[in-house]
């Protein structure tokens, strides 16, 4: 479980930056449509761009070339990076730009080039937060119990019924094992069933015993409860 706690922590730091860097980028291009001249652009032709993928494939995206005037009636073409479809050869489109360097300039009219850095930005940055956040609580979620089990009173000595996999997780393709027990209370003539915390490894083999000891709140017995696992070997 350690690595979860170190990938949560990764992930969060880079979602934390990405946020960060979200919100610079809100900032940077408000000041710029505070500052920026609005003139109209034609868009002239298109350029290329390729990307392949893991399995090798190519993939070919056409950003438009916009060409546009400043108030000095200077010509200049900015290439924008957006690939929104309804932008056509030809087409008239609203641009704005820095007067103070008209070559720094975006498509007005068209959300993504206005705004994509702060978007792409931010979406990275929530997905990174929340499976950081995810990843750490699962990581340090038995460190919990075993804090929160030193104040259960009553002790249990559960028979092992067997091993399952926690088949709710999966990580690279695989499951975590879990160690199951059984207790019945002769008092209540009912059966509990204990689940252990998660384990990257079967533990069958290590098994050397019948019995495992369960702490548990005595007034919740069926969900306060913690196994105590210390006797089976830890992963290295």
């Amino acid at each position: 479980m350690k690595s979860f706690s170190i990938f949560g922590t990764i992930f969060g730091l880079i979602g934390i930056i990405m946020l960060i860097l979200c919100v610079y980028f809100i900032f940077d291009t408000k000041e710029f449509i505070k500052i920026s001249k609005i003139t109209k652009g034609t868009i002239v032709d298109f350029y290329e761009s390729e990307s392949k993928d893991s399995d090798g494939y190519v993939t070919i995206s056409y950003f438009p070339i916009v060409e546009y005037f400043d108030d000095n009636g200077d010509l200049y073409d900015y290439k924008s990076s957006s690939n929104t479809t309804d932008l056509t050869t030809g087409r008239i489109v609203d641009v704005r730009y820095n007067p103070a360097d008209p070559r720094d300039a975006r498509i007005a009219s068209d959300f993504s080039d206005m705004w994509a850095g702060s978007l792409v930005t931010g979406i990275i940055g929530v997905v990174f937060t929340f499976l950081g956040t995810l990843f750490y609580f699962i990581g340090t979620s038995e460190k919990r119990r075993a804090k929160k089990a030193l104040s259960y009173t009553k002790i249990i000595e559960a028979r092992i019924s067997g091993v399952e996999l926690n088949t709710s997780i999966r990580v690279n393709g695989a499951h975590p094992f879990r160690l199951l027990a059984e207790w019945k209370d002769d008092r209540t003539n009912e059966i509990y069933e204990f689940k252990s915390s998660n384990l990257w490894f079967n533990p069958e083999p290590y098994i050397d015993r019948e019995f495992v000891t369960i702490k548990a709140d005595p007034h919740n017995i069926k969900k306060k409860n913690w196994m105590d696992i210390s006797f089976l070997p830890k992963k290295a």
